[in-house]
């Protein structure tokens, strides 16, 4: 069971979180508006300009041209969070999970209820292998967003991953409930089946 819950998120995690984005680049789909940016002094147009073009090419799977952009847009605002979580996914992306980690402890530390920050974070534990954090992680996605199916999917995965079964198939019967993705859905069945 466990290697295949590893396969599964490890492939399932781009793909799901790039057919699922909620505008903006952002994994975590929810019915509660996530924290987006909004135009003040400390958030000038310019750094909304690449934040947008990264989003584009974070959409595209072209990873280098967003880290690219989402650092150009830290680097005229710092204390842009959602530019940090999206770079996150970015290095998820490509595989570079620390570097994922700590741009996502970066945005937690700049808005701690940025409920995607904190799943970007989960998905690099997870392909760490470090399935605890993976679950704290999602865990506080789902406080943040009770009805982010995404949320329930990727703690059950974790759960599964730790061999605690009864959780993992909560999680996925949550997560079905939850998702309107038919691709989400799909994922959470054929894990409720090997579970079953």
């Amino acid at each position: 069971m466990k290697t295949k819950a590893v396969i599964l998120f490890l492939l399932v995690a781009p793909l799901l979180l790039s057919t699922m984005a909620c505008g903006g680049g952002q994994p975590m789909p929810t019915s509660t508006p996530q924290a987006t940016p909004t135009p003040t002094p400390a958030f000038p147009s310019a750094a909304q300009g690449h934040l947008e073009q990264g989003n584009a090419y974070l959409d595209a799977g072209e990873w280098d041209k967003a880290i690219a952009e989402y650092t150009e847009a830290i680097e005229l605002d710092p204390n842009l969070a959602v530019a940090y979580s999206d770079r996150a996914y970015a290095y998820i992306g490509k595989r570079e999970y620390d570097q994922a980690i700590a741009d996502a402890n970066k945005a937690i530390e700049l808005d701690p209820n940025l409920a995607m920050a904190y799943g970007n974070r989960g998905t690099a534990y997870g392909g760490k292998g470090q399935f605890d954090q993976t679950v704290a992680d999602f865990s506080k996605v789902i406080e943040l967003s009770p009805n982010d199916a995404l949320g329930y999917f990727y703690r059950g995965a974790a759960y599964a991953e730790q061999g605690k079964k009864a959780e993992a198939i909560s999680d996925f019967e949550q997560c079905i409930a939850l998702s309107q993705e038919p691709a989400l859905i799909q994922a959470a069945n054929y894990m409720l089946q090997t579970l079953r």
